[in-house]
């Protein structure tokens, strides 16, 4: 349906995951295939209440135990005259423990709105910040890839590109940070978690 594939997927039952989007949505779809890719069910679909827009960022990683993580990005975005860097962001690692059919640690609206409808920012005030509530990523954090290792820990790694905070030029020697772009954001940092 004209929809892209964002992160995909071969599970422990050698069931085909793929979750999808399109700019024009204000949800992820998740599909799956049982016969190799040949047909496609969608079996769920995750708005983006109570933000306004709502895309994939990283990968589905099933664990040992068979619970699926889907990491997804919710935004409030600018009007088109501002610059995109000026949304809101919140990421998430969404956890599936039913094959993709239902995702938990998503954003809690009751948090949220309210912030929402301020128009306020969730501010990092340092390195070991995090977006409010299960599943919440470090802001600034983009194309966060998720592997488990043999010992049962979940690695990630991930792009740091986000506006500047007060803390960060102190930051900026230990982890070699470049001159920001035109727009404010720090690029080039891969952040490890």
């Amino acid at each position: 349906d004209g929809r892209i594939i964002g992160e995909f997927a071969v599970l422990s039952d050698d069931t085909f995951l793929a979750a999808t989007t399109q700019s024009s949505d204000d949800c992820v779809s998740y599909y799956s295939s049982s016969d190799r890719g040949r047909t496609w069910t969608l079996i769920s679909e995750v708005k983006s209440d109570p933000f306004t827009a709502i895309f994939i960022d990283g990968n589905l990683t099933q664990l040992a135990d068979g619970t699926i993580l889907s990491v997804v990005h919710y935004a409030v975005l600018p009007p088109p005259e501002v610059h995109f860097s000026q949304a809101v962001y919140a990421g998430y690692v969404q956890r599936s423990s039913d094959g993709g059919r239902t995702w938990s640690a998503r954003p809690d609206p009751e948090f949220w709105k309210p912030l929402i409808d301020a128009k306020l920012l969730v501010a990092p005030t340092g390195p070991t910040s995090r977006i409010p509530g299960p599943g919440g990523t470090f802001p600034g954090t983009w194309e966060i890839g998720l592997a488990q290792d043999a010992s049962g820990r979940v690695l990630g790694a991930m792009r740091f590109s986000g506006a500047q905070w007060p803390w960060h030029k102190r930051m900026m020697v230990q982890w070699g940070g470049r001159p920001a772009d035109d727009v404010g954001r720090i690029f080039r940092q891969v952040m490890s978690s």
